[in-house]
């Protein structure tokens, strides 16, 4: 250590999706991933907060999205995780699309008039390939 120059402090903050001014309008919930340490995290609302320090010379990137509701399906689109604004990498995120299809299979519920399944989709679209981060609950029987 340079007793002239002290090392800086750790710097320790609260972040919250309300802090962006773009996402005061919705409620909550929120999914939150944190790029550097690769971790992510659901805020019930706007003003939750979550905790971050941060060593000199160490950094780190949010990226915030509203959690979307259908039906028992959640679902936030996260973006690329391996690119620092992963967010920015989605070109089109479509809402959530419930669907039911009747079937004479075993798969499914009884309706009374035959077996049917439920399906919720939604369609995205990003800048290129690379590793998908979204949150999603319960966790997606198929991804095409």
């Amino acid at each position: 250590e340079n007793e002239a120059f002290p090392a800086p402090p750790t710097l320790t903050a609260a972040i919250k999706p309300h802090d962006i001014e773009t996402l005061r309008p919705h409620q909550g919930p929120f999914a939150v991933w944190s790029h550097r340490e690769k971790s992510f995290q659901v805020l019930p609302s706007g003003e939750t907060t979550t905790d971050i320090s941060l060593q000199p010379h160490e950094w780190e990137i949010f990226t915030v999205e509203p959690v979307q509701q259908s039906g028992f399906v959640k679902w936030a689109p996260i973006g690329l995780g391996d690119m620092l604004n992963s967010g920015g990498a989605l070109l089109h995120v479509g809402p959530l699309e419930e669907t039911t299809t009747t079937t004479n299979s075993t798969f499914g519920e009884d309706a009374g008039d035959g077996w049917w399944r439920q399906t919720t989709t939604a369609e995205i679209e990003t800048r290129g390939p690379g590793r998908f981060v979204a949150y999603c609950q319960p966790a997606p029987s198929s991804i095409i």
